[in-house]
């Protein structure tokens, strides 16, 4: 008897068929990255039909601003912080630390960034773009905080970040100066240093951190 996969298709709801393009889309980054990433490999892996897809989406490039939100740490909601006076040292270092955590964990935004590093084009520029966007308003938290300081909050802050996209996305093909970043000990020397740099370096007068 010939099993009609219509029929199966059919049955799985909205929310099933979105997932499914989502862990698709996941399985296929991890085997070919973004730049391999297209609707035809998209619908074959989801096992769905061109309408499934462009009933949500007008293209490659939409579904990919739109996914990468949940994966990229500077897009979704996994950043918080508090507000109140003082706090601004530990704020930034608690942003920081979480980054090394979740980019280490984050095969798909290990991707993403190393697409963006090596592929000048429209989807690149826009999801980095978009990052950097989405960051304004802690910037400008940050920067009226540490204005008193010696050194300037963006330039070391880049400095820092920059480092950390680096590290995590090259530590698989060797050590760098010496460390092995791929060891659970490496990175909390990592934290631990980067925590002393933050405290050495943006101190504003009167401020304590815990």
């Amino acid at each position: 008897m010939i099993e009609d996969k219509t029929v199966k298709r059919s049955r799985r709801t909205k929310v099933d068929l979105e997932n499914d393009l989502k862990n698709a889309a996941l399985k296929v980054i991890s085997e070919v990255g973004f730049s391999g990433l297209s609707v035809a490999k998209l619908l074959k892996e989801a096992k769905a039909d061109p309408p499934v897809f462009y009933n949500r989406y007008s293209d490659i490039s939409d579904f990919i601003d739109k996914f990468v939100r949940m994966y990229d740490y500077w897009l979704n909601d996994s950043i918080s912080i508090d507000f109140k006076k003082g706090n601004a040292v530990k704020n930034i270092e608690d942003i920081v630390i979480n980054l090394i955590d979740l980019l280490s964990e984050n095969d798909c935004m290990q991707k993403l960034l190393a697409w963006e590093l090596t592929d000048d084009n429209p989807i690149t520029k826009r999801t980095s773009q978009n990052r950097d966007n989405n960051s304004t308003s802690l910037i400008n938290y940050f920067e009226e905080e540490f204005k008193d300081c010696e050194v300037n909050f963006n330039i070391l802050l880049g400095v820092i970040i920059g480092g950390i996209y680096y590290l995590i996305i090259h530590r698989k093909l060797a050590t760098f100066n010496n460390v092995d970043y791929t060891t659970d000990k490496s990175i909390a020397l990592l934290k631990d240093n980067i925590r002393l740099i933050i405290r050495k370096t943006l101190v504003i007068p009167n401020s304590v951190v815990e």
